[in-house]
This record gives C-alpha cells, sequence and structure tokens, in this order.
C-alpha cells in the first residue's frame, strides 16, 4: 500500500482538528485522575480564583499539541527532533513542578537547557534587530546570547499567567493565530502547522479552563512551560523571517509586533 502523506492546507486542517479532539477528549479524564490524587492547585500570589482547582491540565494541552503537529508537519520542518526534544523535557519539568514544588534555579536550569538545544541545534536565534533601539545585524556570540535570555523571558511571562482563568489560554490561543497567520502568508508550512496544533490544543482545553464547575482545570506548569518555550520559538523565527522575508510578508519592525503579540505577559513579568 503506498504511502499516505498529507501536505499543505489539508495538513494544516488536520493538525488543528486532531490537536483539538485530543484534548478536548482527554482533558475530562485529566481532570479526573488529578481529583482522585488530590492534586488541586491552591489559591496564592498570582491564582485570583477560589478553591483548590485540578492542575496538570498541560498533560492534555501537550498530548493534543504534539500528536497534531507531529501527523501534519510531514518533513516540513528541519530540526524537528530536537524541538520536540525540548518540549518533551519541559513537560517534564513542568509536571515535577505540579507535583512536588520544583526549586525556582533548577527550573531555571532546566528552561535554558531546552532553549540550549533549539539555539544551538537548529535555526532558531535571532541574527537581526530591524533597526529596534537603533540595532540592526549582530554578532554570532550575541546572537545565541540574546536568543537565550529572550526565550527564557517569555517562558516565564507565560508561566506567571497561568493562575489566572483563561488567560494563558487566551495568549496563546492569539499569539498562535497571529504568528500562524504570518507563518502561512510566507510559505512556511513546517510552522503554520506547529502554530495550527498549539491553536487547536489550546481551544480545546480553554473550554475546561474557564468552566466555573467541576470540570474547571489550569494547565499547570506541565502547560505554561511548553506553551511559553513554543511562543517563544514561534516569536524569534518570525522575526528572522521577517529579516530574510519575501515582499508579502516584509514588515517595519518585526521585534516591535513580536511584543505587541505578547505583549500581555510580557507587561505582567515587568510589574513584578
Amino acid at each position: 500500500m503506498p504511502e499516505i502523506v498529507i501536505t499543505g492546507l489539508p495538513a494544516i486542517i488536520v493538525a488543528f482538528a486532531s490537536a483539538l479532539i485530543i484534548t478536548w477528549y482527554y482533558i475530562p479524564k485529566v481532570i479526573t485522575v488529578v481529583k482522585q490524587r488530590h492534586l488541586e492547585d491552591k489559591p496564592g500570589f498570582h491564582k485570583i480564583h477560589k478553591g483548590d482547582v485540578p492542575t496538570l491540565g498541560g498533560i492534555g494541552i501537550f498530548g493534543g499539541f504534539i500528536f497534531g503537529f507531529l501527523i501534519g508537519v510531514n518533513g516540513y520542518m528541519p530540526g524537528l527532533s530536537y524541538f520536540t526534544a525540548a518540549v518533551v523535557f519541559l513537560l517534564f519539568v513542568g509536571i515535577k513542578d505540579d507535583l512536588v514544588y520544583l526549586n525556582p534555579k533548577k527550573k531555571f536550569w532546566g528552561e535554558l537547557g531546552a532553549s540550549v538545544l533549539v539555539a544551538v541545534f537548529t535555526n532558531i536565534h535571532i541574527t537581526h534587530f530591524h533597526g529596534f533601539l537603533g540595532i540592526t545585524d549582530i554578532a554570532v556570540a550575541t546572537s545565541y546570547i540574546v536568543t537565550l535570555i529572550l526565550m527564557i523571558i517569555i517562558i516565564n511571562a507565560v508561566n506567571l499567567i497561568d493562575g489566572i482563568d483563561g488567560l494563558a489560554a487566551s495568549v496563546g490561543i492569539v499569539a498562535s493565530l497571529a504568528f500562524g497567520i504570518f507563518f502561512f502568508l510566507s510559505g512556511d508550512y513546517g510552522y503554520t502547522i506547529m502554530a495550527a496544533a498549539l491553536l487547536g490544543a489550546l481551544i480545546g482545553f480553554l473550554r475546561y479552563n474557564i468552566s466555573t464547575g467541576p470540570k474547571k482545570i489550569f494547565m499547570g506548569d506541565s502547560g505554561s512551560l511548553v506553551i511559553g518555550f513554543t511562543l517563544a520559538v514561534f516569536a524569534i523565527h518570525f522575526n528572522e523571517l521577517v529579516a530574510n522575508g519575501n515582499p508579502v510578508t516584509r514588515l517595519e519592525s518585526a521585534p516591535s509586533i513580536a511584543i505587541a503579540i505578547l505583549i500581555i505577559p510580557l507587561y505582567d513579568t515587568l510589574r513584578v
């Protein structure tokens, strides 16, 4: 039987739909297990909910996202294995922090390790600032340092807003849609498929995140670290596509646009 390969727009649709369906279906099962094991999240700083709420929703998001992404990407994306390894690693870092408190220093090293993996072994690093703050091209060594700093900032920015109902998921939905449209117009189907898969997974999760009933759940660090990392990759890739892009997607200041897309978590981080 010949191999069936899905490409182009059908691959994007399959990635989105499969991620949404899988996340929508499995989140209630995660909620059941979390309640049985008494792993609920408690109110606190940056967590304005009342009462104990199940966490670990990131497991469902991750499952839907990775399934949709991998089934749709079909060789479109160089460095796929490194990105996948990085998000799997961050998933486990997040799960550990959700289950048993993880020292912030150890969590930082986990975030840095995942960021180094994609910055060094893929083409995910910033080479141009497009005149932002008066900076254009930057040296190679500086490029990697700036890339790692920005990735850590974005990861933690998303992590900080997880405790507010629907905020992290909504930010992820808007950012995935915005970056995804740009990737599609640029003809970059690998990243379009990744954005579509994350969009589907977050929409599938949001229904439970904003619920006021017994099916309410937070994504936890297992979700926010993966989402923050993926959005950081999107922002950096967006910046580089504009630097090397075609007239259809030519923009004046890519860094400013990326900041605008992620303004809510970035502002929340800066004011802490």
